[in-house]
């Protein structure tokens, strides 16, 4: 009897099948560990990509021209600044300052209209007429009338510190009127402004940049109407205006630039409404009044003209150092007729009874740098006797 083989013929086919397959495999497993180091390796010298790009203006600044910061990031001055910018302007169709900043924390008017002029207060404390409005970012202009905006690429307000800055001034803050300049891409357009009280002005803004390397640049503004008034039965008033941005890149280190403004503007202004005496430590506030009667005479007009010349040439000694030197001239005449309605008695607050007295202004400003100079004429009258709630 022969004993049994050990193996099979069908276990030995089958043992010869598994052999090759792993023969078959191994190979495959080399291969795909090898890709997986190759992979690794790759993986390991790939380098970090940064892309980064500058975001347009828009209505979130990038730079601040306000006290010493000049082109600085506005995410790197260490003050508290905040930049209106040309397209928050005219998205609000922005006709005088206070339109500009309403929207700006800590900022408020401090009169009764703006129709003449704005004069504002930050946080709490008075913003001085002669000395803390600033044209691009150095020379001092007044604020004795409405300041145009036709030809302003931003208004930037620097709250407090500001005598660190500009000397004495007002420690509530500066606000700086950045102007237009031509710019890469060509610019012209026209437009009109109504609005319900019949005003109608025209404006034109042209921008383009000249010469063989396009080294020259002029922007021109000019605008002209009448503005109408929210008071009946007053004769519109009259506004004209034009400026003009030159600049010239005179070399790789050498920038000049010219600026120039002229503004002039009529309008019958409304009478302010004085507070009576106090009694026994209170003031009792009369009605409100109309707001579309005139309370003073129709005659009590308000005229102004500004002119506006500055100078500036910026010289780059390196690439860390520049040197600038900026020279200007700001000039303003004002005629003014302003009635005040004044309360002879306190008891006259329940009858409304009264008298207006006014003040005929006759103002000439010509500062200089830091020393505004100032000659100015008044006269006080008694004007009438009337009664704004008659």
């Amino acid at each position: 009897m022969n004993p049994a083989p050990l193996f099979s013929r069908s276990t030995f086919r089958f043992s010869c099948l598994a052999l090759a397959a792993a023969s078959l495999c191994a190979p495959l497993h080399a291969q795909q560990a090898h890709d997986e180091e190759e992979e690794s390796a790759d993986e390991a010298t790939l380098q970090t990509v940064a892309v980064t790009s500058a975001r347009a203006q828009g209505l979130a600044p990038q730079t601040v021209e306000a006290g010493t910061f000049r082109g600085a990031s506005i995410m790197e001055v260490p003050s508290t600044v905040n930049v209106i910018t040309r397209e928050a302007l005219e998205q609000q169709a922005v006709e005088g300052l206070y339109e500009a900043v309403r929207n700006t924390a800590g900022v408020t008017r401090q009169q009764n209209a703006g129709d003449t002029y704005d004069q504002i207060v930050i946080r709490g404390m008075e913003v001085q007429n002669r000395t803390n409005y600033r044209l691009n970012g150095a020379m001092p202009i007044m604020n004795f009338s409405q300041v145009p905006m036709e030809d302003k690429e931003r208004v930037e307000v620097l709250k407090g510190a500001s005598a660190l800055y500009y000397g004495f001034t007002s420690p509530a803050g500066v606000v700086n009127y950045v102007t237009k300049r031509a710019g890469k891409a060509p610019v012209t357009s026209l437009g009109l402004r109504v609005n319900e009280h019949g005003s109608a002005v025209a404006s034109v803004d042209v921008g383009h940049r000249f010469g063989a390397q396009e080294q020259f640049g002029l922007r021109v503004n000019a605008a002209g109407g009448v503005l109408g008034s929210h008071l009946d039965g007053v004769r519109k008033g009259r506004r004209a205006f034009f400026s003009a941005a030159f600049d010239w890149r005179a070399s790789s280190r050498l920038l000049l630039k010219a600026d120039f403004e002229y503004d002039k503007r009529r309008i019958t202004e409304q009478a302010a409404v004085g507070l009576p005496a106090a009694v026994n430590g209170r003031i009792t506030l009369p009605r409100p009044v109309d707001p579309t009667r005139l309370v003073g005479p129709a005659w009590a007009d308000f005229e102004a003209t500004t002119i506006n010349a500055l100078l500036r040439a910026d010289y780059a000694l390196n690439d860390n150092w520049a040197l600038t030197v900026e020279a200007g001239h700001s000039e303003m005449e004002r005629d003014r007729r302003l009635p005040i309605f004044r309360f002879a008695r306190a008891a006259d607050v329940a009858t409304g009874q009264g008298f207006i007295r006014g003040n005929m202004q006759t103002i000439r400003l010509n500062p200089t740098w830091g020393a505004p100079s100032c000659s100015a004429a008044s006269k006080a009258a008694l004007w009438s006797t009337a009664s704004p709630w008659a």
